[in-house]
């Protein structure tokens, strides 16, 4: 972590659990960050320079599938697993429980929640769900080209504009980019994202306003891959 470029940056090790550590982590704000480690453990952090916590039910009990994302909106907190499990808090991640998730067999890669009970989940299966009513209930979204999709792995939305959203779409091919201008209703290839280069996987999409998207992946052939579509 890093407060600021000129300040360098700073290994927190403090309040993990040994073979437990950190695989993804979000930001609410500058006394709030949530982190999934492997195994089923969730931790946050007021101070992320400082030390993390575990999160009461985020200790390996409820799960112990490795943590993929997270993502956080008010006192809404969603930590998507591998084999289909989530672990959710609806009181600003003081404490976690399980719920299974909307795809039997396949690993959650990607949560982001947009409602205080509303939030698409990304699969290993390359699906899109979202849910209304805090996870008892899962629809499908279509996805132009699904046939081909065979994972999400990223999911965003712009903080300027809700209705304006990205994921990332792993393909056999090179991986897509697909946008939403209705809320994750409909989704579809952008003539400018549909350029994005070769590529062997994208990890992350970032809405960098409405009509701003960066990806960062793997290209082909070298270390890393950082696009930006406007």
């Amino acid at each position: 972590t890093s407060r600021d470029i000129a300040g360098g940056w700073t290994e927190v090790t403090a309040g993990y659990v040994a073979s437990a550590g950190p695989r993804c982590a979000f930001s609410q704000n500058t006394t709030k960050t949530f982190i999934g480690g492997a195994g089923g453990y969730a931790y946050k952090a007021k101070n992320i320079t400082s030390a993390v916590s575990v999160i009461p039910g985020g200790d390996g009990s409820a799960t112990t599938e490795d943590i993929n994302d997270v993502h956080a909106l008010g006192q809404t907190v969603v930590f998507a697993c591998d084999n289909n499990d989530l672990l959710v808090s609806t009181n600003g991640g003081e404490s976690v429980s399980l719920l299974t998730g909307p795809s039997v067999g396949d690993d959650l890669l990607s949560v982001r929640v947009v409602s205080p009970s509303g939030w698409f989940i990304g699969t290993s299966g390359g699906e899109l769900f979202v849910t209304q009513d805090g996870g008892d209930t899962y629809a499908e979204v279509s996805l132009p080209g699904a046939s081909a999709i065979t994972a999400i792995t990223s999911i965003d939305f712009s903080i300027d504009e809700p209705l304006v959203g990205y994921l990332s779409a792993s393909t056999a091919g090179s991986a897509r980019v697909l946008r939403t201008v209705t809320g994750g209703r409909v989704w579809y290839n952008d003539v400018a994202i549909g350029a994005t280069p070769s590529n062997v996987g994208i990890a992350k999409v970032r809405a960098c306003g409405v009509n701003q998207v960066a990806a960062i992946g793997e290209a082909a052939g070298s270390d890393g891959l950082l696009v930006v579509a406007r």
